[in-house]
């Protein structure tokens, strides 16, 4: 408390000796006046700032600011903050963690929250203060749902390391996050292709007892994509060894992936796996193998699957009938394009 009344005696001292300010020794100066709960001749401060024609900078209103909130006076600082962004001042990330922070504490998350929207359409990023202090006062509350929710907003925001970083908080704060929280992060690593990221918070989900089938899939759709299937069918082996059984979309993702990269072989071995593991194959998991052999080239094999769904309960739908006829149409088999469209238009797909 003894050096803010020692820096504004300072400064009456300098006055008096004819030596001018400047916009920093004001702006201490109004600090110092902020911190002994003098927020009003903080004020005062500011307006002579104006009357000897020096520009106030994003310091001095983040002071003033932060003067109110330690007064209490959210409204104000709020109001105050509204005026700084009217008149074409910029805030920065110290102006918004001050206020976004006052606004957690007394209560008024909401509002903080509308800030945080509006961040970045100012061109300044939420960190992990601004994250913290929202995320505590959730958790203070007991509003983990809402907690979930902020991450959930920032990871379809595509901010997959923002995410993290709420994620990181959220543990820190007691609130346990799920298997769809963590797979959902890992979702947003693989789209990003950060698959050494995506890797480390499966390592994490597996050591803490709560993978799923979902979370498996994920991961191995993430591998078949990222064109590292080996991966993937590792992967898939790991998943084989524990409890978990595979559904039909971590088998379809799997062909998929090995028929992509060239390994009809592979996909079709997983296919009889499959098959004799009780798995049912659907209508996507057929259109899959049409889809692999048209691109690799095996037409005839083509044809003759097609007709085995044909006859069987699986009947080919729109989707199987455009990717046979687009695969034959480009090997300029066209009398067989030409009778599988009219066996189309005859099924009316």
């Amino acid at each position: 408390m003894k050096q803010y009344h020692t820096v504004i005696s300072l400064s009456r001292t300098i006055e008096s000796l004819g030596i001018s300010h400047n916009i920093y020794s004001l702006s201490i100066l109004i600090n110092c006046f902020c911190r002994l709960h003098l927020v009003n001749f903080g004020f005062s401060i500011l307006g002579k700032i104006i009357k000897f024609g020096l520009e106030p900078n994003t310091v001095t209103f983040t002071t003033l600011i932060k003067g109110l909130c330690i007064d209490g006076k959210i409204n104000g600082a709020v109001d105050f903050f509204n005026d700084m962004v009217a008149g074409g001042y910029q805030p920065n990330i110290r102006t918004y963690n001050v206020i976004v922070n006052a606004l957690c504490k007394c209560g008024k998350k909401n509002v903080a929250i509308e800030l945080l929207k509006g961040m970045g359409e100012r061109g300044c990023e939420p960190n992990v203060v601004t994250y913290n202090a929202i995320i505590d006062a959730f958790c203070k509350d007991k509003l983990v749902i809402e907690a979930l929710d902020l991450f959930s907003r920032m990871r379809n925001k595509g901010l997959v390391s923002k995410a993290q970083e709420i994620m990181k908080i959220m543990i820190q704060k007691g609130v346990k996050p799920d298997v769809v929280t963590y797979s959902s992060l890992m979702d947003r690593f693989c789209l990003c292709k950060q698959m050494d990221e995506a890797r480390k918070l499966f390592d994490q989900i597996v050591s803490g007892g709560i993978a799923d089938v979902f979370s498996f899939n994920i991961l191995i759709n993430g591998y078949c994509k990222n064109k590292t299937i080996d991966e993937a069918t590792k992967l898939f082996d790991e998943m084989l060894k524990t409890s978990l059984v595979p559904d039909t979309v971590t088998y379809n993702t799997l062909i998929k992936g090995l028929w992509e990269a060239g390994q009809p072989q592979t996909a079709h071995e997983v296919f009889k796996n499959m098959c004799s593991h009780g798995k049912q194959p659907n209508i996507t998991t057929f259109s899959i193998i049409l889809d692999g052999l048209c691109k690799q080239g095996y037409f005839d094999e083509a044809l003759t699957l097609f007709k085995v769904m044909e006859k069987g309960q699986l009947k080919p739908d729109c989707v199987s009938f455009t990717i046979l006829l687009d695969g034959i149409c480009k090997a300029g088999r066209l009398n067989d394009a030409k009778e599988l469209f009219l066996r189309l238009l005859e099924k009316g797909l």
